[in-house]
């Protein structure tokens, strides 16, 4: 497999995830899955042929790829084929500002970051009521198997997860992420659970969400101390709600906190650092 960013290697990593599982898995029934023709797959695997956006949309949803994958697999693939040369070029530009990302974090750990579901997993598995299986995370999220089954696969891969016997297990209490708040993975992140968010306004039982907003009049030099009693908040919370034996599922707390009236580039850059929630572990 190449090592330049190429996207028939998510094509062949499929496959051949695939035919781990089911050593009679062929390419003619991974076409048949995939919903293409076996010798247009063979044809595009072997650069006989290339994909439009539409067909590599497509086939990023057929492959069950993560969010983030899917922009990048749509990228690789405009990069190579688009008609467009501008499309081109702005699909290359987004390649290579993912690099410039992937270099310092690592691929895995990005598109951990990226996508939501991959730190709710790592919840998932301390409840004391958690069932160790694909099918069950999948259901408890809404989550396809295939899903599922590619984020546990990267967050052991990570050493996030580990698996013991018949459960998997987490192997640091006290990891904390902090990333730079021009990071493209952090964005994603928060936008993904800000739909999220939106999606479950209006549920039924008051109990099941709380949505509200405040503009506070502060004096600027105090922003430090607020930032730092929103944190204290936040880890007391956590360690009340960890602490609760019979806890059962997984709730999202988000919070914001900005300037609405200045943006100056240092002290937003010092201010919108983030420390991701889900990887805080208080002990």
């Amino acid at each position: 497999m190449e090592h330049r960013p190429n996207y028939r290697n998510f094509i062949i990593s499929e496959l051949e995830r695939r035919q781990k599982k089911n050593p009679a898995y062929s390419l003619r029934a991974f076409a048949r899955d995939l919903g293409i023709p076996c010798s247009r797959l063979s044809e595009i695997i072997n650069r006989k042929m290339g994909l439009s956006q539409a067909r590599a949309a497509n086939l990023a949803e057929k492959l069950s790829l993560s969010p983030t994958e899917k922009e990048y697999f749509l990228d690789l693939a405009l990069s190579e084929h688009a008609r467009s040369p501008v499309v081109k070029e702005m699909a290359t530009n987004r390649i290579k500002a993912r690099e410039s990302i992937t270099t310092q974090m690592g691929e895995d750990e990005f598109s951990i970051v990226s996508d939501w579901y991959h730190l709710a997993i790592i919840e998932y598995f301390q409840l004391p009521s958690s069932v160790h299986t694909i099918e069950a995370v999948a259901k408890h999220f809404g989550l396809k198997t295939d899903e599922v089954e590619k984020a546990i696969e990267r967050l052991e891969k990570v050493q996030m997860l580990l698996k013991k016997e018949d459960r998997w297990e987490i192997p640091s209490e006290n990891r904390a992420a902090t990333f730079r708040s021009d990071y493209k993975a952090v964005h994603n992140f928060y936008d993904q659970l800000a739909s999220k968010g939106r999606n479950k306004v209006g549920a039924a039982g008051k109990h099941q969400w709380d949505l509200s907003a405040s503009f506070i009049p502060i004096k600027k030099e105090n922003s430090k101390k607020m930032l730092e009693k929103i944190r204290q908040f936040r880890r007391e919370l956590l360690a009340e709600a960890s602490s609760d034996a019979d806890r059962d599922t997984i709730y999202c707390l988000t919070l914001q906190f900005f300037n609405l009236t200045e943006l100056e580039a240092n002290s937003l850059s010092e201010l919108a650092e983030n420390s991701l929630p889900q990887l805080e572990k208080n002990t």
